[in-house]
């Protein structure tokens, strides 16, 4: 079993039901980016900026499975994500490819307005996990070697 955390589709389309493992974990250092005419969101690195995920452990097929629905425009990276509890965990993330971001002319300066929440807000997860609707003030949470 792997851990995987989700913020989009994965989220929307109820890939986390049946799972008694789902719950909701910051992600630092990530912006959430959607435009609808794209049909679904990324994320983007961002040291100022963090938000709620859904996580859930998934077995080998169902990891080939979400890797089938995901893999085109997007790489599988490992990330450490933080619970509710504050302890830090493992998991695996969707990370949009630099083609996919430059095809649908993602800026990774602009755009800060999370707008996929009014997605989520209107799917079942914002009611199982309420967290997700939450929006974390942005501040400074990590520094990259572009930084330096």
């Amino acid at each position: 079993m792997v851990t995987i955390a989700t913020y989009g589709t994965l989220i929307t389309r109820g890939w986390y039901r049946g799972k008694k493992n789902a719950r909701p974990v910051i992600v630092r250092c990530f912006r959430r980016f959607y435009r609808k005419s794209s049909g679904f969101p990324v994320i983007v690195r961002d040291r100022n900026s963090s938000l709620w995920v859904l996580a859930f452990d998934a077995d080998r097929d169902e990891l080939s499975s979400m890797d089938m629905h995901e893999l085109g425009y997007f790489t599988r990276e490992r990330i450490v994500v933080e619970e509710k509890s504050g302890e830090k965990t493992d998991a695996w993330i969707y990370i949009p490819k630099p083609e996919f971001l430059l095809r649908y002319n993602v800026k990774t300066k602009e755009d800060l307005d999370d707008n996929f929440l009014d997605e989520i807000r209107a799917s079942k997860a914002a009611i199982d996990f309420p967290e997700l609707m939450q929006r974390i003030p942005r501040k400074k949470y990590c520094e990259f070697k572009s930084d330096e």
